[in-house]
């Protein structure tokens, strides 16, 4: 028998400084739906399909999101920290970005870290996300 569908709801929020009035806007929900019988991909395979990554740029930005510096991640990849700056190059290039802080913003308002955040905590915050079974 097959394992049924897994189903995260979480409520989009709206930036009242940045919205202008709108009188058919209304509360957003975002659903997420997985397949516990596929394999999981990590978070390097999916920032590799949402970015269109290599497999080490994605490996540098999820250090980068994780907080270490280009050092750190050029001493745990066993490269030099000049060939973690090209990729970080490589990366504002593929996601439009200038800055590192802008790069990691990037992933944070991502659909893969809103449904990885919500997996950490189980997605049981009333009003914030929960997990079904489908």
């Amino acid at each position: 028998m097959k394992t049924p569908l897994q189903c995260l709801v979480t409520r989009l929020r709206l930036d009242d400084a940045a919205t202008s009035p709108n009188l058919i806007a209304r509360p957003r929900l975002a659903l997420y739906l997985t397949d516990p019988d596929k394999p999981i991909e990590t978070s390097e395979q999916l920032l590799q399909r949402l970015f269109g990554l290599t497999a080490a740029e994605a490996r540098v930005l999820e250090r980068l999101t994780a907080g270490l510096s280009v050092e750190e991640i050029a001493q745990g990849s066993g490269v030099s920290p000049a060939t973690v700056r090209v990729q970080l190059k490589a990366l504002f290039k593929k996601t439009n970005t200038r800055r590192q802080a802008d790069l990691i913003q990037q992933v944070t308002t991502s659909p893969l870290w809103i449904a990885r955040n919500h997996q950490a905590v189980g997605g049981s915050n009333a009003g914030e996300g929960r997990r079904l079974g489908v």
